[in-house]
């Protein structure tokens, strides 16, 4: 890592001299690594903006991908991508979804651009994927918003993809239908196939998008409560594994409280359900109790 951390100090010192192709690889580079550098990512976001007349349509949504998973809002970095998208051609259904996904990540509700991206989505739905239609449909019910011809072609497109869409796609499109009041319930079969390899927060948002869909008796909750009583998945040990463990604890603790509303509110939370959803919020408890906290460890968007 030191190494990777000397070549990110040097090519910010030579920024002036990368190719718009070069900056959208460093970008790039950056997120995957997860460098978190604060002066770094200023200067990588100045040295895009200089360029952005430059960037083609695949760098522009690979930079916005890159700033919404290192969860870095920079207002001018996103309004230049946003006018250079707007004035660009060549979409292809990963572009489209990428960028959607970043501005939702990133709470940025830029009305012109969620119109292009809608218009392109609509003419490139026969090719749209099962993470392409996950993405676009998840940051529709992030940012609230309508197109409703696009909704239900992205739910023949969910339909259509299912037998290949990953556990955290499936769940993340079914919260998302949900939250936008529109039931998927011909996912939920696929959902319960996949079940086993759900992690704890795709098991709480299924479990909240069918409560939330008024189908308290449906299959897909009595095997979700099955697996939650039989597995370990509610150890937080086990879910816990980042380095930035307060952010971690708060994310467990918001999935076991969905959990509890789900089936709550579903009428099907079990004595012995109810037990284990109370010992994991108490176990959580105690061990924020035992930690010594920095104030400020909570991560956020960051804005550079």
């Amino acid at each position: 890592m030191p190494v990777l951390v000397a070549a990110a100090d040097w090519s910010v010192q030579r920024m002036k001299e990368f190719t718009a192709q070069g900056l959208a690889n460093m970008v790039w580079a950056v997120a995957h690594l997860d460098l978190q550098n604060e002066i770094q990512l200023l200067a990588l976001a100045d040295a895009v903006i200089d360029k952005a007349s430059l960037l083609q349509t695949q760098n522009v949504a690979n930079i916005a991908w890159a700033f919404g998973r290192l969860a870095v809002r920079n207002s001018r970095l996103l309004q230049a991508l946003s006018t250079r998208l707007q004035n660009t051609a060549g979409f292809d259904p990963q572009n489209i979804s990428n960028t959607f996904w970043a501005f939702a990540t990133l709470l940025c509700h830029d009305a012109a651009l969620m119109t292009k991206l809608a218009q392109e989505a609509h003419q490139q739905m026969d090719r749209f994927g099962g993470q392409d239609v996950s993405n676009v449909v998840w940051s529709f019910a992030t940012l609230m918003l309508q197109d409703w011809p696009l909704v239900c072609a992205l739910r023949v497109a969910a339909l259509r993809n299912q037998p290949q869409m990953q556990p955290q796609h499936l769940s993340n499109t079914v919260w998302a239908y949900s939250t936008l009041q529109v039931p998927v319930l011909e996912l939920c079969p696929a959902c319960i196939v996949r079940l086993p390899e759900f992690d704890l927060q795709g098991l709480a948002n299924v479990s909240w998008a069918v409560a939330n869909s008024i189908y308290s008796d449906h299959p897909l909750l009595e095997a979700t409560e099955r697996l939650l009583c039989s597995s370990q998945i509610l150890d937080m040990h086990c879910q816990i594994t980042s380095a930035d463990v307060y952010w971690e604890m708060s994310r467990f603790s918001n999935h076991i409280c969905q959990l509890i509303w789900a089936f709550s509110f579903s009428g099907r939370l079990t004595p012995d359900l109810g037990e284990r959803l109370k010992r994991t919020l108490l176990d959580i408890g105690l061990n924020l109790d035992r930690m010594e906290l920095e104030p400020h460890s909570e991560r956020e968007p960051k804005k550079a």
